[in-house]
């Protein structure tokens, strides 16, 4: 498989500024304007660094990743949210260090399965058998990060006891349909539970349009109610004041979708897609992409644009075909402030190696 030059360049750039070696392994330095945050690495953007090296074909960065993930799995089999620098050496971080988030395990194991298909193993004597390690991540991310009963996952491993506050709380960040998509192709033991959950998904999807189907915003968090439906959530959560507005979780659900869509076709989710577009659409005469919106499109808080905000837009825009307003997009993205760390570049990134250059044919027109 060749990667376009471009895609490449974009790689080593990104690459030459946060990623850096640690031991055998290599990780992903969170460079931040908030002091408490330095010195930290985050799963996140971990899984996210992965995708990223396994899609440029970058075999020896992908290796040093995943023995600094491998480093880092917690008890439950899942990596640790956050890691520490503590006297030249990391450790678990004494808040998140031990719990895991859902979303980066789920990149992580894709990228595992993707890793498979392109190079079978992996390590300097071949000892890093990509399947069999992604099986174990996906059987660790079922039995750990997901309600079974309904086949939704939670924020992570720390919320699946049944008294736990956020034990009915999911996140639509956390809708990786893509990379559930590729478990259900790849993790056969499992397939038919990966199939639900797609299932579940878009049904979930499809009643969230119906509460605001001149936007197709998503809110950051979920609940799900005694009706046995997901609305947004009022209360407080994760420090969240306002969980039920579209910030810096919800926003990453253009592109997270639109790749599913890319990838399967499914027109189940193209009226929230278009919904989306035309919304975002119009905010560019506004500015550009806010970071932060009630579900109904008004802008609250002030007046900044995030790569992290950007970007999945501009991958939206790109499905859906609608090319000027992808160049626009390009320009507004690069313009775009990084949000106050490194995980706005590092979604910019990814937005750009996934995206194929071909829009959705059905949505053409």
């Amino acid at each position: 498989m060749i990667v376009p030059r471009e895609r490449l360049a974009a790689y080593y750039k990104w690459r030459t500024r946060f990623l850096r070696p640690y031991e055998d392994g290599l990780y992903v330095v969170k460079e931040s304007t908030r002091s408490y945050d330095n010195g930290l690495s985050c799963s996140n953007e971990h899984g996210l660094a992965m995708l990223a090296a396994v899609t440029c074909g970058q075999q020896a960065d992908f290796d040093g990743l995943f023995k600094f993930y491998n480093r880092f799995r917690n008890k439950n089999g899942l990596m640790g949210f956050l890691q520490q620098m503590e006297q030249g050496k990391f450790i678990p971080a004494p808040w998140g260090g031990g719990s895991s988030s859902t979303e980066a395990d789920v990149d992580i194991a894709t990228s595992l399965f993707l890793a498979k298909n392109r190079w079978t193993s992996g390590g300097s004597c071949h000892e890093i058998n990509y399947l069999e390690e992604a099986i174990d991540l996906a059987r660790c991310i079922w039995e750990h990060c997901f309600d079974r009963k309904n086949f939704m996952p939670w924020i992570g491993d720390w919320c699946k006891s049944d008294d736990h506050e956020y034990n009915k709380v999911t996140k639509p960040g956390h809708f990786i349909l893509g990379g559930y998509w590729i478990l259900q192709k790849e993790d056969l033991a499992r397939r038919e539970r990966w199939k639900e959950v797609i299932e579940r998904m878009v049904a979930v999807l499809q009643q969230q349009l119906t509460l605001h189907p001149k936007t197709g915003l998503l809110a950051d968090y979920l609940v799900l109610a005694d009706n046995g439906s997901y609305v947004p959530a009022k209360s407080r959560i994760e420090n969240k004041e306002r969980p039920d507005h579209c910030t810096e979780h919800s926003c990453k659900a253009p592109w997270r979708l639109a790749y599913y869509l890319s990838l399967t076709g499914d027109t189940r989710i193209s009226n929230l897609l278009l919904a989306q577009g035309t919304f975002f659409m119009g905010q560019l005469s506004h500015g550009g992409i806010a970071p932060d919106y009630a579900l109904d499109g008004i802008r609250t808080g002030k007046t900044k644009y995030f790569k992290s905000h950007a970007a999945p837009v501009r991958f939206l825009f790109g499905t859906l075909g609608w090319n000027d307003r992808y160049d626009e997009m390009i320009e507004k993205t690069k313009n775009a402030e990084s949000g106050g760390d490194s995980m706005g570049y590092t979604i910019d990134l990814i937005c750009t190696l996934q995206f194929n250059g071909k829009a959705v044919p059905h949505l053409l027109g």
